[in-house]
């Protein structure tokens, strides 16, 4: 049986996501939650190709699950990038920030490997269930995809 992922509906809207976190003495929560924001070339893409909304679908859910298991502030965007080196061809980036977190930069590359590893299993997971057509252009998607760091 095919599974059905959830396509972004309005991504003019930015997702906020909270998880809550138990301090230490069980009393107070502190709500975490994730900022998305879409380029319009994104916003675009997303609207015309279904397969790329898929791409961006899992890529949320990667970045939804990361911050609820981190317990994070996480602010990010995705646009599209012309490659310096290569200059017909476009990257997807994701742009992260920490909001309110101090990590050091050793902290913050470990952060960002992890979250490359569930974003990248996300999207593998769509991969693999994703028609034969489909599978192609998410692979395709994938290679063009790249995650950075605001600062380190």
């Amino acid at each position: 049986m095919k599974k059905i992922i959830p396509l972004v509906r309005n991504c003019s809207e930015n997702v906020l996501e909270s998880s809550k976190k138990t301090q230490e003495n069980g009393s107070k929560r502190e709500e975490k939650k994730l900022n998305i924001d879409y380029e319009n070339a994104i916003k675009s893409m997303i609207n015309s190709d279904d397969g790329f909304s898929k791409f961006i679908r899992q890529s949320e859910l990667g970045l939804r699950e990361f911050v609820q298991k981190g317990n994070l502030n996480l602010s990010c965007n995705f646009k599209l990038e012309k490659d310096l080196e290569i200059p017909n061809w476009e990257k997807i980036m994701l742009t992260i920030e920490f909001v309110d977190e101090k990590f050091d930069s050793d902290e913050k590359i470990k952060i960002w490997d992890q979250l490359d590893d569930i974003i990248r299993e996300k999207i593998n997971d769509l991969i693999n269930i994703s028609e034969d057509s489909e599978k192609g252009s998410i692979r395709n998607f994938n290679r063009k995809f790249f995650i950075e760091l605001n600062s380190l």
